[in-house]
C-alpha cells in the first residue's frame, strides 16, 4: 500500500483578498492533477497575510510532478502573483 504524501507550505501574501480568489482558482485546477487527494488552508484569521496550505497527494512522485506543473499552470498564475514570501515548503509522510 502506498502512503500519502503531505505538502505543507507556509507563506505570506501581498493582498489577502486577491490571494483568496487566486487560491480558489488554483485549488480548482490542482484538484485535476494526477494523484491529488485534498487541500486545506489555514490562516491567522480575518485580515491575516500569513497562510499554511496542507495538500495531500497519493505518492511522492505525484506531489513532485504537481509542484512543477503548478509553477507553469495558467490557472494558478493569479495565486502565484500575490505570494509575498514563501516561509517554508516541505513534503512529509505521516509517522503514526
Amino acid at each position: 500500500m502506498t502512503q500519502s504524501v503531505f505538502e505543507i507550505v507556509t507563506y505570506t501574501v501581498t493582498d489577502a483578498a486577491w490571494a483568496e480568489e487566486g487560491r480558489r482558482r488554483a485549488r480548482a485546477s490542482v484538484a485535476k492533477y494526477a494523484g491529488f487527494v485534498g487541500w486545506q488552508s489555514y490562516s491567522g484569521g480575518e485580515g491575516a497575510t500569513t497562510f499554511v496550505d496542507h495538500v495531500e497527494w497519493q505518492t511522492m512522485d505525484t506531489a513532485l510532478a504537481a509542484q512543477t506543473r503548478f509553477m507553469r499552470d495558467s490557472e494558478t498564475e493569479l495565486f502565484r502573483r500575490f505570494f509575498g514570501t514563501k516561509l517554508a515548503m516541505t513534503h512529509v509522510l505521516r509517522v503514526d
